[in-house]
């Protein structure tokens, strides 16, 4: 095993990361303040993003980052809890602080980005809106998740 690998890769012997095609990962955003400079989840994911451009054949990787937990919706079980809306797009800035070490992995095969905000179905159109310009900023102005596999989700 790699114990400088993320722990969500340690299981896999460091030889073999090589043949990953698709990984899936589950980021819980619970409040505002997530993906700020400095704290503890931030350098997790930066060294996460690092092990996946170093060890993995991106070129052949389906990446999905996959931010719509309900959790993130409803509240984490520490106390947290979102509104449904983002009238003041707080939590698109969030998004976006996430993504933006993702240039870090350019090349991918494809990036799938799902989100939670907004959360009213009205708002759904705004939602996959967002994901495709977090995606493009990744892939390529030209790049359709869509296209590729995706599979667009309904939060209700």
């Amino acid at each position: 095993m790699n114990f400088a690998s993320p722990k969500f890769l340690s299981w896999i012997p460091q030889h073999a990361t090589k043949f990953l095609r698709s990984v899936q990962l589950v980021l819980v955003v619970h409040d505002y303040n997530y993906g700020l400079p400095g704290a503890t989840e931030t350098t997790k994911w930066l060294k996460s993003i690092d092990f996946i451009a170093q060890n993995t054949n991106v070129p052949r990787l389906t990446l999905t980052i996959d931010m719509s937990s309900e959790l993130d919706a409803y509240g984490d079980g520490y106390g947290y809890v979102l509104p449904r809306i983002d009238p003041d797009g707080a939590m698109w800035t969030v998004y976006q602080r996430i993504m933006e070490p993702m240039v870090r992995l350019k090349g991918l095969q494809n990036l799938f980005v799902h989100l939670s905000w907004p959360l009213s179905d009205l708002e759904e159109d705004l939602r996959h809106l967002h994901e495709r310009i977090l995606e493009r900023r990744v892939m390529g102005d030209d790049y359709d998740s869509v296209s590729k596999g995706k599979v667009r989700r309904s939060l209700e």
